[in-house]
């Protein structure tokens, strides 16, 4: 982490002896650090479940790509908005 935080600070041009600074690049690393981990594993699950599992786990008369889609993006949407406040309660 201490190497992304000294990449991000040169390329923003941040003083990394300022404390603000630094718990701000921290927060962003752990938030775009979160979403990078919750869609990667969405992701696979998705890919496992509805694309490579979808004749074992779904009956022939439910196709899940119309009738769960709503729900799947809402749970993004959900996971997507969480992410930075779950990010501020792991930052200390």
């Amino acid at each position: 982490m201490d190497i992304a935080h000294d990449l991000i600070a040169d390329g923003l041009g941040l003083d990394k002896t300022y404390l603000w600074h630094q718990a701000a690049i921290h927060y962003g690393i752990m938030a775009v650090g979160g979403w990078a981990l919750y869609f990667a594993v969405a992701g696979l699950s998705y890919f496992h479940s509805f694309v490579y599992k979808k004749a074992t786990l779904f009956p022939k008369a439910l196709n899940p790509n119309e009738s769960l889609k709503p729900q799947i993006m809402q749970e993004m949407w959900i996971a997507f908005v969480s992410v930075p406040f779950i990010a501020l309660i792991m930052f200390p």
